[in-house]
């Protein structure tokens, strides 16, 4: 198994969300419609830890 972070830059200004790879919204990286616009954002990874997800995800839901 592996993690995959879904950055997010409409959702509440900008949110990073980590999640499984057999995730239905995640599907491997490639989203639930098979990709994603990159207006939209974009999915990171893959990470072999949860741990390594979180720690790529943090950086991108830093409010200055």
């Amino acid at each position: 198994m592996s993690y995959w972070v879904d950055e997010n830059l409409r959702a509440n200004g900008h949110r990073a969300t980590v999640h499984r790879s057999e995730c239905g919204h995640c599907n491997d990286g490639n989203g639930q419609g098979g990709g994603t616009r990159s207006d939209n954002g974009q999915w990171l990874g893959p990470f072999v830890t949860v741990e390594e997800a979180a720690a790529a995800a943090r950086p991108r839901t830093a409010t200055p």
